[in-house]
C-alpha cells in the first residue's frame, strides 16, 4: 500500500510539473492530494462528533468494530476536502463535544474500548480536553464526577455547559456542570428519570429539554424534563404518547420542539420501529402526534434549515435484515408534512450531519453494514455532500 502511496504522489507530482502554474497554487493542489492520498488509509467511523467551528467542521473520535479512534478531522468546505489535524489524549466512542463560548471545543466521556454485550459501557472514560481549533492543540480539562457515554450535554447561554444521563455500570440520572471560566466541574443534583441514548434540545427560554431514551430495566421511556439553569433543578414535562430512543428532536422557529424516529422496546429485548412524528409545545408543556414520516428511521440525522424546513437522512430500521437507509426525506414544518425525497450516494446510520451555507449538508462516516455472526457494524468511511433543494449528492475528497 506504502509504495502505491507513493507512486501516486509521484504522479502528481509529475502532473503539476506538466500544468504550470502560481507556485504556491500548485502548492496548494499537491497539498490536497497529498492529504486525500494519505486519508485513503484510513477507516470509517461512527460514535463519532462533527462540531462546527466558524465555516469548517471537526469530526472527533469514533470507532469502526473494534478499534477506537482518536484523531480529529477537519472539513473545509471552501476546497471540498476533509484532512486530519490533531488527536485526543484518549481514543473516545459514544461521547459528546461543544464549542464553548470562546470558541475552543470542549471534549467529554465516552468509551476508550468498544462496548461489549456483557456490561453498560466499559468504564466510560472520566477524562475532559479542550480543544483549540486556532493552535490545533489539546489540554486536559477536568475529570467528571462520573464516567458515562451515551449522554446528553448543552451548551448553556452563560457558557456553562450541562452534562447529564447516559450510562456507565447503569443507566444514570446524575448530572453535572462545567464551568469554563474556572475550569471546575460540579454535580447538579439529578435527573428525575434515568435515561441514555435520550436527546436534549435548548428552548428559546434557555432551559434545556430532555425527551425519551432508555431506562435500567432497558425499555424506551415516554418521559420528558425540563431543566431551569437559573434554580440548577430538573422538573417534569408532558410524556411522548411513543416511547422511543436513538430519536431526533429539533428547535423550531416558534419555540416548539419536533420529534422524529428512534425505536420503542416495552418488553426488552423487543424493540419495534415508529413513524409517528410528535410535536412539543413549549408553552403548554405537552405532546401532542402530528402525523408520521415516510420511512422507519433509527439512529438518522434531523437537520433545521434556514427555511423551517427539517432534512432527515439514513438510519437503520429495526426488521428482518436490519436494513440501512440511503434517503433523505425532507419535513415542512409549516405544514407538518413532507415536502420531498431524495438519496444519498451512500446508505449510512450513526452518521453525523452539519449544515453548511446555502442549501448544503455535510453527511460524514457512520456504518453501512451489519456482520450477523458477531453483531458488529462495519463503517461507510466517505463522506458528502446534499444539496436538499436539489435532492443530488457529490462526493467530499478525502477518507475518514
Amino acid at each position: 500500500m506504502k509504495c502505491i502511496i507513493v507512486k501516486l504522489l509521484m504522479i502528481a507530482l509529475l502532473l503539476l510539473q506538466c500544468n504550470p502554474s502560481d507556485g504556491d497554487e500548485g502548492a496548494k493542489k499537491l497539498g490536497f492530494v497529498a492529504l486525500f492520498l494519505v486519508s485513503m488509509q484510513k477507516f470509517g467511523r461512527y460514535g463519532h462528533v462533527a462540531v462546527p467551528v466558524g465555516n469548517n467542521i471537526l469530526t472527533i473520535g469514533g470507532q469502526n468494530g473494534f478499534t477506537v479512534f482518536n484523531d480529529i478531522y477537519q472539513f473545509d468546505p471552501l476546497q471540498n476536502v476533509i484532512y486530519p489535524v490533531s488527536n485526543l489524549k484518549y481514543a473516545r466512542s459514544n461521547f459528546k463535544a461543544v464549542q464553548l463560548l470562546d470558541g475552543k471545543v470542549f471534549i467529554v466521556g465516552g468509551n476508550s474500548s468498544p462496548l461489549s454485550a456483557s456490561s453498560n459501557a466499559n468504564s466510560p472514560l472520566i477524562q475532559t480536553e479542550i480543544f483549540d481549533p486556532l493552535t490545533k492543540t489539546i489540554i486536559s480539562g477536568p475529570n467528571l464526577i462520573q464516567g458515562r457515554s451515551d449522554f446528553s450535554m448543552d451548551l448553556l447561554n452563560d457558557g456553562r455547559v450541562l452534562i447529564a444521563g447516559g450510562r456507565s455500570d447503569s443507566i444514570l440520572k446524575s448530572a453535572e456542570l462545567f464551568d469554563p471560566n474556572n475550569l471546575t466541574i460540579l454535580p447538579v443534583g439529578n435527573l428525575n428519570f434515568n435515561r441514555c441514548l435520550h436527546t436534549s434540545t435548548k428552548l428559546n427560554n434557555g432551559k434545556i429539554l430532555m425527551i425519551g431514551g432508555l431506562d435500567n430495566g432497558q425499555a424506551t421511556v415516554a418521559t420528558t424534563e425540563l431543566f431551569d439553569p437559573n434554580t440548577l433543578t430538573f422538573t417534569t414535562s408532558g410524556n411522548l404518547s411513543v416511547s422511543r430512543a436513538l430519536h431526533a428532536a429539533n428547535l423550531l422557529a416558534n419555540g416548539n420542539v419536533l420529534v422524529t424516529g428512534g425505536y420503542k422496546i416495552s418488553t426488552p429485548p423487543f424493540a419495534t420501529n415508529t413513524k409517528v412524528v410528535e410535536l412539543y409545545d413549549s408553552g403548554l408543556g405537552s405532546f401532542s402526534s402530528i402525523g408520521n414520516i415516510s420511512e422507519f428511521r433509527v439512529g438518522h440525522t434531523a437537520i433545521s434549515t434556514a427555511s423551517n424546513r427539517i432534512l432527515l437522512c439514513g438510519g437503520h430500521q429495526i426488521l428482518s435484515g436490519s436494513p440501512i437507509l440511503s434517503s433523505c426525506e425532507l419535513f415542512d414544518t409549516g405544514t407538518m408534512s413532507i415536502l420531498g425525497s431524495g438519496q444519498m450516494r451512500s446508505k449510512r446510520s450513526a452518521h453525523t450531519s452539519n449544515l453548511l451555507s446555502g442549501s448544503k449538508i455535510l453527511i460524514t462516516s457512520g456504518f453501512d453494514r451489519v456482520d450477523f455472526s458477531t453483531g458488529i457494524p462495519g463503517a461507510n468511511k466517505t463522506s458528502e455532500l446534499f444539496d436538499f433543494n436539489q435532492f443530488s449528492s457529490i462526493p467530499v475528497f478525502g477518507d475518514l
